[in-house]
Parts: C-alpha cells; sequence; structure tokens
C-alpha cells in the first residue's frame, strides 16, 4: 500500500433517466455490466482509487436522480463538485437536447468559483446499438461540445466497456486541474461500494425524513452527510454487526484483539468524511462543523447498528472523552492524548463509579487522589469502567477526591489523565449486562493501589471535576438518546418482518391481522417519532444557548428515550415469541444494552427528583394565576347579573 497523500475528487454526473448513468458507474468502478438496475431515486455514489500523474486520486462518483421531480433533492449533491459528467444516449435525440438544461442546472445549483472554466465532459452512452438505428450522430455532438468551450467528448458502451476507461481518465485529469480537492492522509485498500437504491417508503433520501420542526436549521453539507451517514450504515455496517461477532473469539480471547472488520469499516468511513463527526460546531476548533442538531440526526442512524459508531469513531465513551480533552485539556495533553483518539488510533474509558458507595450522588465518589511533590497518588476502586477492557484503550479520565475536606462539596473532586499501563491498576473483572460481556469493550471493576501519574495529568485544576463530568454528560446524553432511537427504529423494522412473514401463520392468520398487533405498530410510531422531537428539542436549545441552559430538556430525553425505546424492543419480541429472546434476532441484545441508560449517567430517579422539585418552584406562580382567575369569573358573574349553575342542584324529591 502507498503511503503518499491522496486527493478526494467529487464527480457528478448528470444526464436523462435511462441513458446509463449507474452502468457507466458499475463499469468502471466494478467491471460489470447489468441489463437491469433500478432507476436511481436520489443519488447513488462509488469510489474508485486511480493514479493521475504519479499522484493518489480518489474519484467520488456522484450518480443523480434523472428524473425531472427528483432534481431539487439532487442539487445538494452538486456543490463542492470537481468536475461534472453529462451523459446521453445516442439513440435518444431528447436525452442530447437536454444536455444544455442540465448544464445550466449545474452551473446554477453548484455555484463553483470560475463557471466559464468549469470542467465538463460529455459522453455519448449506448453505441453497442446498430450503426443504423442511432440518432444523434457523433458530428453532432462534437459541435455542441466545441460550442460549450471545447468539452472533451467520448463515445461509449458500458454494457461493452468501450472507451470506459479513457474518458474517466480524462475525467479525473481535468477535476485535479481545478486544484479544489481535498487532501487527506490514509491508505485505503479496495474500492468502496456504497449502492443506493430505492428506500424502503419510498423516500427519496434520508434528509428527506427529517422533522419538519428542524429542517430548516439543518444545513445542506449535513443534509448531504446524512445521507451518506444512513446508507453507510444499512449497506455497510449492519451486515457488518455478526462478523464482528463472529471474530471475537471465545474465552479470554474475547479480550486480547479485536475484530479486523472495525478497521476495514473505520478505513471507508474516514475515506467517506464520515469521521468525528459528534464535537459540535463553535465549540472546539477539531470540530468538523456540524451541530449538536445535525449530529443528533447523524447518531440516530448510527444506533441502528452496533458497530457503526465505532466505523466513524463516534463511539462512546471516546466521544464524551475527546470533548473532556478539547474543551477542557492543555495543549500537551490534546496532543498526547486527543490526537490519536480523534485519529482512531487508541480507545479510552471514563471511570467514575464505584462499587461501595452510591454513585447515582456523584457526591459520593470517593477514589483518593492525594499530591505527593510533583505526582498525584491514585488509592481506590471503579466499576463500570465501559471500554476498559479493550486492548487499544490507552487512557483512562478519572475523578476522584482531592480535597475531601471543602465544605463546597462540588470543589471536592478533581479529573486526573492515568495511562491504561500505569503500575498499580489491576482489572479484577468484566461485568456481564445480562449476560452480555461487550468483549472487547467490555465493562471492567478496576482496583488503584499507589498509582502514580505526574500533576501535569490533571484536567482543568483541582476541584474542577463537576465542572467537567457536567460538560461532558450533556452532548453524551444527546448522542445516547438519538442513537437510542435508531435502536427503536430497527426494533420496529424487525417487528414489521415478523408480523407480514408468510411463514408463519398463527391460527391461519398473518399476525398483523391478529388483534393489538396494528395497535402496537401504531403506538410504536407514535412514540418514536415523539421521543425524536424530544431530543432534537434539547439539541436545538442546546445549539442556541448551551449546555447549561438546556439541562431540562436533556433531562427529559435521558428519561424518556430509554423507556420508550424499551417499550418498543418488547412488542417486537413478543411479536417473534421465543426467537425473541434468542439470538436470532438482535433484540435480545439491544434490550440488554439499552436498559444499562435508564442508569447510566445517572439514574431516571435523580433526573425525574431534579425535574419535579424544579417544576414545583411554579406551584406559588400557577396557584397565583388561577386565583386571579377565579376572582376574575367572580366579577363577570355579577356583572352579567348570573350566578353558577350546578347539575342537579334544584332537584326535590316528592314523596
Amino acid at each position: 500500500m502507498s503511503s503518499r497523500k491522496k486527493v478526494l475528487l467529487k464527480v457528478i454526473i448528470l444526464g436523462d433517466s435511462g441513458v446509463g448513468k449507474t452502468s457507466l458507474m458499475n463499469q468502471y468502478v466494478n467491471k460489470k455490466f447489468s441489463a437491469s438496475y433500478k432507476a436511481t431515486i436520489g443519488a447513488d455514489f462509488l469510489t474508485r482509487e486511480v493514479l493521475v500523474d504519479d499522484r493518489q486520486v480518489t474519484m467520488q462518483l456522484w450518480d443523480t436522480a434523472g428524473q425531472e421531480r427528483f432534481q431539487s433533492l439532487g442539487v445538494a449533491f452538486y456543490r463542492g463538485a470537481d468536475c461534472c459528467v453529462l451523459v446521453y444516449d445516442v439513440n435518444n435525440a431528447k436525452s442530447f437536447e437536454a444536455l444544455d438544461s442540465w448544464r445550466d442546472e449545474f452551473l446554477i445549483q453548484a455555484s463553483p468559483r470560475d463557471p466559464p472554466n468549469f470542467p465538463f465532459v460529455v459522453l455519448g452512452n449506448k453505441i453497442d446499438v446498430e450503426e443504423s438505428k442511432r440518432v444523434i450522430s457523433n458530428k453532432r455532438a462534437m459541435t455542441f461540445c466545441q460550442s460549450k468551450g471545447d468539452i472533451p467528448y467520448f463515445e461509449t458502451s458500458a454494457k461493452e466497456a468501450i472507451n470506459i476507461d479513457q474518458a474517466f481518465e480524462v475525467i479525473a485529469r481535468n477535476a485535479l486541474a481545478q486544484e479544489e480537492s481535498e487532501e487527506f492522509s490514509g491508505d485505503f485498500d479496495d474500492p468502496i461500494n456504497i449502492h443506493i437504491e430505492n428506500d424502503r417508503d419510498g423516500s427519496v433520501i434520508m434528509s428527506a425524513r427529517i422533522p419538519a420542526i428542524a429542517v430548516n436549521r439543518v444545513s445542506d453539507a449535513a443534509k448531504r452527510q446524512l445521507d451518506l451517514v444512513a446508507k453507510f450504515v444499512e449497506e455497510e455496517c449492519i451486515p457488518a454487526d455478526p462478523v464482528v461477532e463472529a471474530q471475537t473469539g471465545e474465552g479470554d480471547a474475547r479480550w486480547e484483539g479485536h475484530p479486523t472488520i472495525i478497521e476495514d469499516l473505520k478505513t471507508k468511513a474516514r475515506a467517506l468524511g464520515l469521521w468525528n463527526m459528534f464535537l459540535p460546531k463553535g465549540h472546539y476548533k477539531e470540530s468538523p462543523g456540524f451541530t449538536n442538531l445535525e449530529y443528533g440526526l447523524m447518531a440516530e442512524w448510527l444506533g441502528r447498528s452496533h458497530v457503526a459508531s465505532e466505523a466513524c469513531n463516534c463511539a462512546a465513551p471516546d466521544t464524551g472523552n475527546m470533548e473532556v480533552l478539547a474543551k477542557y485539556g492543555n495543549e500537551a495533553q490534546k496532543q498526547q492524548w486527543l490526537k490519536p483518539l480523534m485519529d482512531g488510533k487508541i480507545r479510552s474509558a471514563f471511570l467514575m463509579t464505584e462499587p461501595q458507595v452510591a454513585s447515582s450522588d456523584a457526591t459520593n465518589i470517593e477514589l483518593d487522589i492525594q499530591r505527593e511533590g510533583n505526582e498525584y497518588v491514585l488509592n481506590g476502586q471503579k466499576w463500570w469502567s465501559s471500554g476498559a477492557g479493550d486492548p487499544r484503550c490507552s487512557i483512562y479520565i478519572v475523578m476522584g477526591k482531592t480535597d475531601p475536606n471543602n465544605k463546597d462539596p462540588y470543589r471536592q473532586q478533581s479529573v486526573v489523565l492515568v495511562p491504561a499501563d500505569t503500575p498499580g491498576i489491576t482489572i479484577n473483572r468484566m461485568l456481564n449486562v445480562y449476560g452480555y460481556d461487550d468483549a472487547p469493550h467490555g465493562h471492567g471493576h478496576l482496583s488503584f493501589k499507589n498509582v502514580r501519574v505526574p500533576v501535569s495529568n490533571i484536567v482543568l485544576g483541582e476541584g474542577r471535576g463537576f465542572e467537567i463530568i457536567q460538560g461532558r454528560l450533556g452532548p453524551g446524553r444527546i448522542h445516547h438518546a438519538m442513537r437510542t432511537i435508531g435502536a427503536a427504529e430497527r426494533a420496529l423494522d424487525w417487528m414489521l418482518l415478523r408480523v407480514n412473514d408468510e411463514s408463519k401463520k398463527p391460527f391461519g392468520k398473518l399476525l398483523r391481522e391478529h388483534g393489538v398487533i396494528l395497535e402496537w405498530i401504531a403506538k410504536s410510531r407514535i412514540e418514536i417519532d415523539a421521543a425524536r422531537l424530544i431530543v432534537l428539542n434539547a439539541a436545538i436549545k442546546m445549539d442556541e444557548l448551551g449546555p447549561k441552559k438546556a439541562l431540562k430538556e436533556i433531562a427529559q430525553a435521558k428519561v424518556l428515550v430509554p423507556s420508550t425505546a424499551l417499550t418498543v424492543i418488547d412488542r417486537a419480541v413478543q411479536a417473534f415469541g421465543g426467537a425473541g429472546v434468542s439470538q436470532d434476532t438482535p433484540l435480545a441484545y439491544m434490550w440488554a444494552g439499552i436498559r444499562t441508560l435508564r442508569l447510566a449517567d445517572g439514574p431516571d430517579e435523580v433526573h425525574l427528583q431534579q425535574m419535579g422539585r424544579n417544576e414545583n418552584k411554579r406551584g406559588p406562580e400557577a396557584t397565583a394565576v388561577i386565583k386571579r382567575q377565579r376572582a376574575k369569573t367572580e366579577e363577570l358573574l355579577k356583572e352579567y347579573g348570573v350566578e353558577r349553575r350546578q347539575p342537579g342542584a334544584r332537584i326535590q324529591h316528592k314523596l
């Protein structure tokens, strides 16, 4: 594999429906031809690496829908293009005459910096037919291209692979000449193929499903990214989930390595730009530029697959730990730990919960952190240390007490960075979740005995622990909630699979034809959509006012979403019967994992207690309002000379 820097080129392929755009792409990338491609709905893309003048080039080829009714949905993909390929069918005059319109539409929507010199290439496809049946002559096509500034022209056949490589070589050269490319480092072995066909419900692209209250707050770039995330998850990650488990191994070997398919998925995700999407816009210089709302929509799709979040370097606890380092870490800490985490080279764990105290009250956290000269010495225990079992876990972010006698209980704790290989750390055991070990990630029970780290490993300063964990947990709860929405959606998909299964008919009828089943489906749809709106509302408030001003909304999402998802999953399990609690569906594992979210980051009861107290503070105000309204009612009764009527007040029984 080459270590040279590569250039990413975005090429848009336009033309009427049926001219062979999809066939051309597949012939070039996969060396395959099919006579039965479905019409593209929304957009499809393939990726291929080529060498152009000794430069490594990754060509991302976008085939957008040729049907007029889909053009308004495809234009979002035009922007950032490095070359545009116009395709027509040499046997179809209408498709040739439409080239002008396609070219003009592209220039309007893509808004290139230098429209007159933007590179176009024209392909006259399907020349494999008999010459006598041809409608558009070579001369006519050449005249058109010359009139548009000598656009390069090729006559091609996707079916017989005529002039395909030659045409795309020129396309690559012309796109490269633009020098508008985005460079990135990395080694990628194989072409990346994300095949996009009709969505299950007939939707055009995933961004078309954004709730109406949020759609105007989502940028075009984020909508494009959402579409990529959705397809990457459905086409690559979900099929890979069983492979991850199969590669994890058995016994102690489950903790000694990690599935190789994960690294392959990470390579693909990074090549597609699906990397570190979680850092919110405007808060971190390392951010890719998405808001909490925008990433929340993407996180929903990541939640449909067990491996998707890690594939995109957006997995917990690393996301929260990277936010801690990005927001509170000094430059040395960022260089040592944040950079390799953002590169996906290492993993991390956040150590807060302790077995010997009621950790739902974070002021009880008591791991001892004492300063001795230029070192901190740590003694104590931690458990539910998620990620500690992974052999790639290199850094622990540890919360403990540096000043237990401080009168302010929220100034007693500090956060310290502890390399995972520091002497004195013992992993006592890995904890199971309803029997699942979640290897190699896992949830560790660790002991610290005279563990020493430099004082430079303190984050932000002594006594700042609560400030740090509050800054960490807010966005993390939104991420968890939206991923959980995605899991609920997938559970509903599985329920639909079962209730429409023709091979399993209890009492001679499809399951959907029995009693309460359709009601389950309807309730699940309503509950998922309502829960999503709660989370998006919290994300919007975080974006506009910051996490501290959105504590109520974050808590609402934290409490509502897991319980909603568990209800939906339970219905799906019930629909499957015995299979629902077995390894034959993902439902049992989903339920076990999501059940922990009612405890993680604070149990539901703590959040409900706080929300109840805060809501109850409105009691005097609500009472005063009702009293004023009652007094006004009495005044109006007198003014209009009427009395209240009480049903039955004048009934008299006669004996």
